[in-house]
């Protein structure tokens, strides 16, 4: 069966809901590099977790697994780099 059935459906209310499927979200998202449509769709046809794109954008931005690196996090990644050169580190 390719698209579960809306009753056998999982929609998530609670954090719960999302910690449960956490690690599977993450090893799609971050570790395979998936796009999160990609995402999206394979949680719904393989685990019946169906979310919106935002719900999805707003569990990873507070879970901490952004694929883009911010300005300002940049900006520092920079500035430690540049340390560690001139200290002579790798």
């Amino acid at each position: 069966m390719d698209h579960p059935s809306l009753e056998n459906n999982h929609c998530p209310n609670q954090s719960s809901d999302w910690e449960e499927y956490r690690d599977i979200i993450q090893r799609l998202y971050v570790t395979e590099d998936k796009p999160l449509p990609d995402v999206v769709d394979e949680m719904k046809r393989k685990y019946s977790f169906v979310a919106t794109e935002r719900q999805y954008k707003r569990r990873i931005s507070e879970w901490h697994l952004d694929k883009n690196v911010k300005d300002e996090e940049m900006r520092a990644i920079i500035a430690v780099e540049a340390m560690r050169l001139r200290q002579g580190k790798k």
